[in-house]
């Protein structure tokens, strides 16, 4: 089943018009490319997929309005491009092959190894500052050592800094503040 859209072809002794039919597929798949390109760009979606297909302004509009379907070169490049899987999974939205489902787990894993390594990298950035900060609050008792008064504000300042108090707290009364 398909589209049908008239196209001015000639003149008016030539017969006029002429039908160009466009498959719901093409309509489909052109609908799930531009979703995907304004889910990604939004107002610039036009704009970008106009230099990474280095097609018209006019082109991608029809594409837009579905009037035209991009052709299998301007899908491979659009497909080739760093939001390539982006576009893929929009356009292959209900489809189900067995290689689809396994091409989906692949890039879970994928991305779940990716994020592991990043929250790795920030609990060892959280480490060593907490090394720092301990070597810092050993550098400035040590300080307090040769002028305890001089040096006491730097060491509290330290302290304050990392949350760690050296001085004790009074426990709490049984019948509260008088």
């Amino acid at each position: 089943m398909g589209a049908a859209f008239a196209i001015g072809g000639g003149n008016a002794k030539s017969g006029g018009a002429q039908a160009c039919v466009t498959t719901c597929t093409d309509v489909q798949v052109t609908d799930a490319i531009m979703r995907a390109a304004y889910g990604l760009w939004g107002r610039k979606a036009i704009t970008i997929l106009q230099q990474d297909t280095s097609r018209s302004e006019r082109t991608v509009r029809y594409w837009r309005a579905a009037s035209r379907a991009p052709s299998a070169g301007d899908l491979a490049t659009i497909l080739r491009g760093e939001d390539g899987l982006s576009f893929l999974s929009a356009i292959m939205a209900d489809a189900r092959p067995a290689w689809w489902k396994l091409f989906q787990q692949q890039v879970a894993a994928i991305d779940a190894r990716r994020l592991q390594r990043a929250a790795e990298r920030r609990l060892q950035e959280a480490l060593d500052a907490r090394s720092d900060i301990t070597d810092a609050i050993a550098r400035a008792d040590a300080l307090l050592v040769g002028d305890p008064h001089f040096y006491r504000p730097h060491a509290d300042a330290v302290r304050s800094m990392a949350g760690v108090s050296d001085r004790p707290v009074a426990p709490a009364s049984k019948r509260g503040r008088r």
